[in-house]
């Protein structure tokens, strides 16, 4: 299966379709089961979706500097999980700033 995504296949398209499909599924029929450590880093993530696209953009693009070179992907992955670590408690504190500001405030846009 050849799955690439520029230019855009019809097997990449279906391929992450499927799996978010699969996911959505998993999430509705066990979505009382799972336990809310793991549940709670998705809400909050998920509640500053904006605000953490921006925010990780910056952040990934400074980490980068750090490896000139091509790097492999074990260390990819570890980079990419300190990331989130250190992107949790930014979008945290945000969703609480969020919340006390006033419900037609530019900060409810992000």
């Amino acid at each position: 299966m050849n799955v690439t995504k520029y230019p855009p296949s019809l097997t990449f398209i279906a391929l992450t379709t499927g799996v978010n499909l699969c996911l959505f599924s998993f999430f509705i029929r066990f979505g009382d089961r799972i336990k809310s450590r793991i549940a709670y880093p998705l809400q909050v993530f998920g509640k500053t979706a904006l605000f953490f696209y921006l925010i990780h953009l910056y952040l990934y693009a400074c980490i980068g500097l750090m490896f000139p070179c091509w790097t492999s992907v074990m260390v990819l992955y570890f980079v990419w999980m300190i990331g989130l670590a250190a992107l949790f408690p930014v979008c945290k504190w945000y969703a609480l700033f969020r919340k006390k500001s006033a419900p037609h405030s530019f900060w409810r846009f992000l």
